[in-house]
């Protein structure tokens, strides 16, 4: 799959409020805006917090930046009805949200696990994307599998996907596919893989992007997604088309 950078170094268009938020992580978009959360670089005594960026998704200026978030790793977002929704990862089972418009933290949503899935190791996420009418789905952690829920972020179905390539990053849904994006760091190995909505892979592509895919999202019925290149000291961050 062949690429194109559609953005600037997204840190540069907005430094003083990115100043300590260098990784970007997981990315979303609505048909209007484009949502990049970014990571704090860890030092000590500075607590893990995240800012979500907002683009506008034709000019690629940006909108507005957040606060300090509290929304762990945020590894991964997906975008309905005016609300941004976060996967927390490591240790948690909540699903994180954040207002579209305001970029305001709302109060998150914990999964609940119905018993006849309490043994699936369904405890933290990882991957989140809207999922059909008003349900979404989530990469579950080390269970190589992912949960589908519904819009009270109950479980409702659990299933195994064939092959988990390392390392896992966010992932999107795309009519009855889903698409989820992989990387070896700052190798330049790249992947997209498609599943079919019971885990089966549908195929595998090599993605031809420097520095480390973080994310893929769906914007008007094309795929995009965010790259992360460390250049010396420089910590930079890109979108791009698959054309």
């Amino acid at each position: 799959m062949k690429t194109k950078i559609i953005s600037k170094d997204i840190r540069s268009l907005a430094p003083k409020r990115l100043k300590h938020f260098t990784v970007p992580q997981g990315a979303c978009a609505d048909g209007e805006y484009i949502y990049i959360a970014f990571e704090q670089k860890k030092k000590k005594g500075r607590p893990h917090r995240i800012k979500i960026v907002k683009l506008d998704a034709k000019t690629m200026k940006v909108v507005k930046v957040s606060g300090a978030l509290k929304l762990g790793h945020a590894n991964d977002l997906c975008v309905r009805n005016g609300i941004i929704y976060a996967t927390h990862s490591a240790g948690s089972k909540i699903i994180h949200r954040v207002g579209a418009k305001s970029l305001k933290q709302k109060k998150g949503i914990s999964v609940k696990v119905p018993k006849k899935y309490a043994k699936k190791g369904i405890k933290e996420f990882n991957g989140i994307a809207t999922y059909g009418k008003s349900g979404f789905l989530v990469r579950v952690m080390g269970g190589r599998g992912m949960a589908v829920l519904d819009h009270k972020m109950t479980v409702k179905r659990f299933f195994r996907t064939d092959t988990n390539y390392v390392t896992s990053q966010g992932m999107t849904t795309d009519g009855m596919t889903i698409v989820r994006a992989y990387s070896h760091g700052q190798s330049g190995k790249n992947y997209i893989v498609e599943y079919s909505v019971k885990g089966k892979e549908k195929s595998r592509h090599r993605v031809i992007l420097d520095g480390e895919m973080e994310c893929v999202f769906v914007l008007n019925g094309e795929r995009y997604v965010t790259t992360y290149i460390k250049d010396g000291k420089k910590r930079k961050a890109y979108i791009a088309k698959i054309i």
